[in-house]
């Protein structure tokens, strides 16, 4: 179905189904990664990794490190995956990996080996980065997916906050053998039941491009319709070519009305339009006159070799997409976003374990993890209740700028809280758990706006979509393998080389500040550089074009693709 923008209509139900498939597998995909933040330093001394907890941060990062990592080779092949063999397959075989992953971690003592088993299975052979967008775009819509995008960020923040909690309650909890095996098996549980439940409950939204066989019948149809005379008389030829664009337009708009009506638009022998940034005009209709500069289609079954040029013409190269403006912006600021997300990640749970000395809390396994997961209350609040709200209604540009700016303000306020320096640890942890929460909920605001943004970018080419996907979740790996692998040695360089007992300012907070500053310069390039007009109001193939006038269908091209979540009383 398709919801036209008026006040009066009746707002559309989401099927939950569905909703909890994409939470679920974004819950595995997140403890896996969030739950060694409570006990990664811890691990590294007990296995001998490190000398003493103010030096573990030069070898606790390259744990998260190496997952963020293994994606950066896989991630435009997950993006194919998802075009060629579907989009649940591809999620359910990530998921799996996800299971086998946290288990093989816990069994590993060795540093090579806990490196290879996050680079390999819970980094390239996950692929949930890459197909988030596409399965919260096709399922709910493009104007719905930031309440989508909410709910799975609530689940991602309910993990956040048990995770770390169950990482340090569990560690070392069957012995010093195997520490990590406990929580690793707490992930393996998860994994299995994310994959349980994608077979049961997510639905395949690939695009499902029109036979052939179909469009040659469409194409006959049409011919046969136009005059009797059609063979003998040019004009008569012309006026069955027209009429052969009109009914493939008509199909066209046909398709867009189905489940993945907006990833259809490709039809091989149609010409449904899809307008790019580099080819915002409309031109002819393609096929037919070989004219059309905005439509894709007609060329390679009805259209002859005229209308082959003009599909060739409609249909720009890999190259000339990614290089339309605003996607190369948006990509760079996800990478930003990520390389910013992912230090504060590894640089809070790093310095509350550091010893009082060096500027840390000094706290223990018990106790960080009870500070992160109280942290993980204010996410969850904030991400179930109120974040998808709010981005509908500040629009997605001030979503960003508005998170990017208050996250840099609380990244300086951590170290600057009075209770940094309490005598009872509670005061300590409570303190840092608070502006912590607050913190990242201000950069999940942030984050879903981006996704947001680059899922209506990446939608202006349904039949790579996929790939797009890839490429945008690639540039954010390197983003997120950048931010601990900086960030954690420069904490554990300034802990050691100026504690807080010994130089003021410490070394500790010289980071924070530089964490602080980074991220206020992506909400600085956000409101200089990103334009206004790109939000959820405005479909993605009219974005950057004008709206058509009433001659290339009036009101058709303002409907919203609702999504097959949008189903009144789905099951």
């Amino acid at each position: 179905m398709c919801l036209r923008p008026r006040a009066s209509a009746r707002v559309p139900t989401l099927g939950w189904k569905p909703v909890i498939a994409i939470g679920w597998a974004n819950a595995a995909h997140f403890y896996s990664l969030c739950s060694i933040f409570s006990y990664a330093g811890f691990l590294a001394v007990d296995c001998g990794w490190a000398a003493d907890a103010d030096t573990a941060g030069f070898v606790a990062g390259l744990l998260p490190t190496a997952v963020l990592c293994g994606r950066l080779f896989t991630s435009i092949l997950w993006g194919h995956a998802a075009d060629r063999c579907g989009r649940r397959p591809s999620m359910i075989a990530s998921m799996v990996a996800v299971t086998l992953g946290n288990v093989c971690f816990g069994l590993t003592t060795s540093l090579p080996a806990a490196l290879a088993v996050r680079f390999l299975l819970i980094g390239a052979l996950n692929g949930w980065v890459t197909l988030m967008g596409l399965c919260v775009l096709e399922c709910a819509g493009e104007a719905m997916q930031p309440v989508v995008w909410s709910y799975v960020f609530a689940t991602g923040s309910v993990v956040a906050l048990l995770g770390p909690a169950i990482g340090g309650w569990t560690y070392a909890a069957l012995g010093p053998r195997f520490p990590a095996l406990p929580p690793s098996l707490v992930g393996g549980a998860i994994g299995a039941t994310a994959v349980a439940v994608n077979v049961a409950w997510l639905p395949e939204t690939k695009p499902r491009a029109a036979s052939s066989s179909s469009a040659a019948t469409a194409s006959s149809s049409a011919i046969r319709a136009a005059s009797p005379a059609a063979a003998a008389s040019s004009s008569t030829l012309r006026a069955a070519s027209t009429s052969f664009s009109a009914a493939a337009a008509s199909s066209s708009y046909s398709s867009r009305e189905g489940p993945a009506g907006k990833a259809n638009k490709a039809d091989a022998g149609g010409g449904a339009r899809t307008r790019l940034a580099t080819h915002p005009g409309g031109g002819g209709e393609g096929g037919g006159e070989g004219s059309g500069g905005g439509d894709i289609g007609g060329g390679d079954n009805g259209g002859g070799g005229s209308g082959g040029a003009a599909d060739g013409a409609a249909r720009p190269p890999l190259s000339a997409v990614l290089c339309s403006h605003p996607l190369p912006l948006v990509m760079v600021l996800r990478a930003a976003h990520g390389c910013a997300l992912f230090a504060a990640f590894d640089l809070v749970p790093l310095w509350c374990m550091a010893s009082r000395y060096a500027g840390g809390l000094a706290l223990t396994e018990e106790q960080l993890g009870t500070s992160l997961a109280a942290g993980a209350v204010v996410q969850v609040v904030f991400t179930s209740l109120a974040m998808g709200r709010l981005v509908r209604r500040l629009g997605l540009h001030a979503s960003l700028t508005a998170g990017c700016t208050a996250a840099a303000l609380l990244t300086l306020c951590l170290l600057a809280s009075p209770s940094a320096t309490a005598e009872r640890w509670w005061l300590r942890a409570l303190g840092a758990s608070l502006v912590y929460g607050l913190q990242t909920s201000a950069m999940l605001l942030a984050g879903t706006a981006l996704v947001s943004m680059s899922n209506l970018l990446c939608a202006r080419d349904p039949q790579r979509n996929g790939l797009l996907n890839g490429i945008v979740a690639l540039t954010e790996g390197v983003g997120k393998m950048l931010g601990p692998a900086l960030c954690a040695p420069a904490l554990a360089w300034g802990l050691s080389a100026r504690p807080a007992a010994e130089a003021s300012p410490s070394g500790a907070l010289f980071v924070f500040a530089a964490a602080a500053a980074f991220i206020g310069l992506i909400a600085a390039a956000a409101l200089a550089a990103l334009p206004r007009s790109l939000s959820n109001a405005a479909p993605s193939e009219v974005l950057s074009t004008p709206p058509p006038s009433e001659g290339e269908g009036g009101g058709e091209g303002a409907l919203l693709d609702a999504g097959p979540l949008l189903r009144a009383g789905q099951a």
